[in-house]
């Protein structure tokens, strides 16, 4: 004797088809637009190692969260290590003003772990990085940079600078 009806299988089949699509399609899933930024500014080279940043939106609202493509490049000839807590917590993120007053945007950190990402020479890190704009930022046009430290072999830190962006926050 049956205890489940013949469609039972079909959808248990069609449940476990969503989830797969749920949990391998969820990077493609971030917030994007139908004309995404191209990452062809990049800030300037520090040892061979550039950094660059694009928004898919040169607009965001007051106390909201918008999100940054972030890419590092290295065209050195060294491996470079960067420290890995999130993608959040791993890039200083700051906002200017017209009249030069800066936001830091980083997050404060309650705790995690720390690992190391690798990126070899001639290869690209990559990372969506979450920016949240506090109460204290007016609406105005400002401008964008990101930072990010890397370490080399021989244990010289270094910290390049990406492109700057235009952004209106209204």
């Amino acid at each position: 004797m049956k205890m489940f009806p013949v469609a039972v299988p079909m959808v248990l089949r069609a449940m476990a088809a969503l989830i797969c699509v749920l949990v391998f399609g969820t990077n493609l899933c971030m917030p994007q637009s139908n004309t995404p930024g191209t990452l062809t500014n990049w800030g300037p080279g520090v040892e061979g190692v550039r950094l660059s940043i694009t928004m898919t939106n040169g607009f965001v609202e007051r106390e909201s969260t918008f999100w940054i493509v972030a890419a590092i490049t290295n065209s050195s000839a060294n491996i470079i290590s960067l420290n890995h807590i999130s993608a959040a917590a791993d890039y200083g993120v700051v906002v200017t003003d017209a009249s030069g007053k800066s936001y830091n945007l980083r997050p404060r950190l309650a705790g995690g772990s720390s690992g190391r990402l690798f990126v070899e020479p001639g290869m690209q890190s990559v990372l969506t990085i979450p920016v949240t704009l506090g109460k204290d930022i007016g609406p105005g046009d400002y401008t964008i940079k990101a930072a990010r430290g890397f370490l080399l072999k021989d244990g010289r830190f270094f910290i390049p600078e990406s492109n700057p962006l235009k952004v209106r926050i209204k």
